[in-house]
């Protein structure tokens, strides 16, 4: 349930954050996806991922050892860039979801 929520989530941000996407491909364009997962009250994870046109990511997150106690070994913020195939993949994955017949 957690996992599905999430991904609502996803979608909701990637309709906000998608310019002018059209059903045609050559009309489809990325500007930044962005996506943030808050933590719960106990010791899940708290994460947020910017996805750029250019294919540069970048995560910011911090790690629950406990409810209180946060990871510092697996915390911080990390940049890097999408493989071409990764990047294309999410683009065919957000073109199957239709956003553009989302309501809100």
């Amino acid at each position: 349930m957690k996992k599905c929520k999430a991904f609502i989530v996803f979608i909701l941000v990637c309709k906000f954050s998608i310019c002018d996407a059209q059903q045609t491909d050559a009309k489809f364009h990325l500007e930044k996806l962005i996506y943030h997962a808050s933590r719960c009250n106990g010791s899940c994870p708290e994460i947020n991922i910017e996805i750029e046109k250019n294919k540069k990511i970048y995560v910011t997150r911090q790690i629950f050892k406990s409810k209180s106690e946060i990871d510092l070994g697996q915390s911080g913020t990390f940049i890097g860039r999408l493989k071409k195939t990764e990047y294309n993949k999410l683009i065919s994955l957000l073109k199957a979801n239709n956003l553009n017949s989302l309501q809100f």
